[in-house]
């Protein structure tokens, strides 16, 4: 499989629990080794603000993030919303697809999700299974798969 990507961001809504630090930053090292990543964290709405307003709020904070991450212009850009709705896919066949890209960005919603807006926007929609996942785990198993990507493309062994 032939890796192109260079460049990659993770434009997520909330920050990590303390659980999840360590074993993020694990995996954030060693993508370091095979890919510039640049992690966005923008701000959560509390969910007693209602449904729509934060879906609104969050979801215009994202398409900022988008379009400051645009204007860098890092080449051709693959937009993929991790969403549950979304098709479900190998670890081979994301590493196929992320790795396919120049620049990769990758878009984890808050805890109420991604608004209709964000996820027609994106080039690809992964869910990871038909469970809904906590927006923090889901930024765990991102983080890995992109890891894991990079293994399976260069033919390191990556069961560890």
């Amino acid at each position: 499989m032939e890796v192109h990507l260079v460049r990659a961001d993770l434009v997520v809504v909330g920050s990590l629990a303390s659980d999840y630090q360590r074993i993020v930053a694990d995996y954030e090292r060693r993508l370091s080794r095979y890919v510039k990543l640049e992690v966005h964290e923008l701000k959560a709405e509390p969910v007693q603000r209602g449904e729509a307003v934060v879906l609104r709020a969050e979801g215009e904070r994202i398409t900022t993030q988008l379009d400051r991450i645009a204007a860098r212009g890092a080449g051709t850009t693959t937009l993929v919303a991790l969403d549950p709705r979304g098709e479900q896919r190998t670890t081979e066949q994301l590493a196929e697809r992320w790795l396919g890209a120049a620049h990769l960005v990758l878009l984890i919603g808050g805890t109420l999700g991604l608004t209709d807006e964000l996820r027609a926007r994106a080039d690809d929609r992964i869910a990871f299974g038909r469970i809904t996942l906590p927006h923090q785990l889901a930024r765990v198993v991102a983080t890995e798969q992109l890891y894991r990507s990079f293994r399976i493309a260069r033919g390191e062994p990556y069961h560890f």
